[in-house]
């Protein structure tokens, strides 16, 4: 199967992954309890463009971010800017990281709190929230980097197992 069609039919199948979890976590919409957001995507996504040889990287990140804030975000061009940076980020740290599932996972953590730490200052930017940034930690942050802590480590299994089968990484000889 095309690398490219395989890499967008994964990524549709981790958002719905997210969608079907979303539903059995603590979301309060008044703000002001706990609230735990999935990140299979993303994370999928940047261990994908950390991975990935093709050229067209940009591209990919672009279309993932437009069908992400198309179906599920308010905000096409934030979520672009996002993903954008997440494949220059994810290209950076591809070539000063050796390659481990401990590396993958600080890697796919990290793109974690890179994305709600713009969430929040995109929010309190334009007004959004009035939480302060201490509460939005404890109530938003932490979960949220707690529960995907643990889906990372299926994550970036399944992808060392059925996604990179077959293909060769820099690192490996």
């Amino acid at each position: 199967m095309n690398n490219i069609v395989k890499n967008v039919l994964c990524m549709v199948i981790c958002f719905i992954f997210d969608s079907v979890l979303t539903h059995f976590l603590p979301f309060d919409f008044a703000k002001s309890g706990w609230m735990m957001i999935p990140c299979v995507g993303l994370m999928m996504f940047s261990i994908l463009c950390m991975y990935s040889k093709d050229s067209r990287k940009l591209a990919f990140a672009t279309m993932v971010a437009a069908y992400y804030a198309i179906l599920y975000a308010d905000s096409l061009a934030f979520y672009v800017l996002i993903y954008g940076l997440i494949t220059y980020y994810a290209k950076f740290y591809h070539y000063r990281v050796p390659e481990s599932y401990l590396t993958d996972i600080l890697f796919v953590v990290s793109t974690v709190f890179l994305q709600e730490i713009m969430i929040y200052l995109l929010m309190k930017g334009i007004g959004l929230t009035q939480l302060s940034m201490m509460r939005y930690m404890v109530y938003r942050m932490m979960p949220t980097l707690f529960l995907n802590l643990w889906l990372s480590l299926p994550v970036v299994y399944l992808y060392r197992r059925l996604m990179s089968k077959g293909e060769e990484h820099e690192y490996q000889h």
